[in-house]
């Protein structure tokens, strides 16, 4: 049998996936007939018939649908499921002395021995490449060491370290830093909205536009807490934050598209969202006004900054809009952030149009309220289930209704179960 790396050096082959729009149902009552790894003596064999006929079949190899449903799966998925046989290393390499050919052949073998066969790769299997032409010069220099947080991922072959590039593996969850539990939102909503004398908050002018009736009971309650705030931010916080966005490069607002095994989720245009959007990040978020508003925010919240995403700068034109939506991430409960439990909406200037329009579902719904935009307000509401913070709370669907006149400046600030800002460091976002 010919020697893997004489293969590679005779084929390079790239695979791309091949997108259908016919849904093909699972059948769950297959029984299993083979592994999803690849037989050793198969693993040269390399076919141009080796892809995935479905988009999701990245998705089902990585939870273990090609055991639990063969006669579907390693037909229909055999680049995800390892069935067949594609050789896609990323870009051509250089070479620079012996240890960087030792490198290299030990890539190969990594990829052989391990990559290829053992099951905790299916659902990163294509990925594992070199992104960076240098890479096997580098990893010979120790740069996997040195270097971790790209070469791991960007040089996963050279380093032999493509589980790396699963972030299930190399993000694991520490639930016991949960900042909420259950029961814990209904107590915050009660405490930022008393009106009673000496209550901090009075100032800011809460106005309970919806709250649970049945608060008491262990069932869902029947209604979400939203609330406003009239006062929330000064004229001086508003205008500061308008020109951080104007000073940032505003973005056409997209929608989470496909996840990637790394973590990673590509953005998704379409006519559901025509705004622009930008980050505050760097000087903006190092900006006194803007850490005094993202502090406001923990004590309002009784949950720390570091929870917290950076502030989403927003920008409405003229008749631009956001139609219903949930701010609920599926994905992110399975991640070290958590999911967003809360939404503070901050309006920046006054207009007209532009309001924010709250329903319990995405289609012929029930309005449950409507709020204008003002300068310095804020609107509050959760995500989660107030019983379970992990749960989507299906009734704050919410969209941003078009812009008549003027332009629309506001700012999101979503606040995570876990701590946000360390996994957005270390790349675990």
């Amino acid at each position: 049998m010919k020697d893997v790396v004489d293969v590679i050096e005779d084929k390079r082959v790239g695979i791309e996936d091949e997108d259908t729009d016919e849904d093909e149902d699972i059948d769950d009552d297959e029984d299993i007939e083979e592994s999803s790894a690849i037989p050793h003596d198969k693993i040269v064999e390399i076919t141009d018939s080796c892809m995935d006929e479905h988009e999701k079949c990245e998705a089902w190899a990585g939870t273990k649908e090609c055991e639990k449903n063969p006669g579907f799966m390693l037909k229909s998925c055999k680049l995800s499921c390892g069935s067949c046989m594609s050789l896609n290393l990323g870009e051509v390499q250089a070479f620079e002395g012996y240890d960087s050919i030792t490198v290299y052949r030990q890539s190969i073998e990594y990829l052989e021995k391990e990559v290829l066969v053992k099951p905790e790769y299916a659902n990163i299997r294509r990925h594992c490449v070199n992104t960076h032409v240098n890479c096997t010069i580098w990893a010979s220099e120790d740069e996997c060491v040195k270097n971790p947080k790209f070469m791991r991922k960007g040089c996963g072959l050279a380093c032999r370290s493509c589980l790396d590039l699963d972030i299930k593996t190399r993000c694991p969850i520490d639930s016991s830093t949960d900042a909420i539990h259950s029961g814990d939102l209904f107590k915050m909503f009660e405490r930022i909205t008393n009106t009673s004398e000496g209550s901090e908050y009075t100032k800011y002018q809460p106005n309970i536009l919806s709250r649970p009736t049945n608060s008491k009971s262990k069932e869902p309650a029947n209604a979400p807490w939203i609330v406003e705030f009239e006062s929330f931010l000064s004229n001086e916080e508003c205008d500061k934050l308008i020109e951080h966005g104007e000073l940032l490069t505003y973005e056409r607002s997209g929608n989470v598209g496909k996840i990637n095994p790394d973590g990673s989720s590509e953005s998704n245009i379409d006519d559901s969202r025509t705004s622009e959007n930008t980050w505050c990040k760097g000087e903006c978020d190092d900006d006194p006004l803007v850490k005094q508003v993202l502090d406001r925010i923990a004590n309002f919240t009784g949950i720390p900054v570091a929870n917290q995403e950076n502030l989403q700068l927003l920008k409405y034109g003229p008749e631009k809009y956001y139609k219903m939506h949930h701010d609920f991430i599926e994905f992110h409960v399975d991640r070290q952030t958590g999911p967003r439990v809360l939404t503070f909406l901050l309006y920046l200037n006054e207009l007209e149009g532009g309001g924010t329009q709250f329903s319990d579902c995405i289609e012929d719904c029930d309005i449950l309220t409507k709020v204008s935009p003002k300068k310095g307000k804020a609107l509050l509401w959760h995500n989660v289930l107030l019983n379970d913070p992990n749960k989507r709370e299906k009734r704050t669907h919410h969209e941003a209704l078009p812009v008549i006149d003027g332009i629309k400046y506001a700012a999101n600030a979503w606040i995570h179960l876990r701590d946000f800002r360390g996994p957005m460091k270390t790349g675990c976002i």
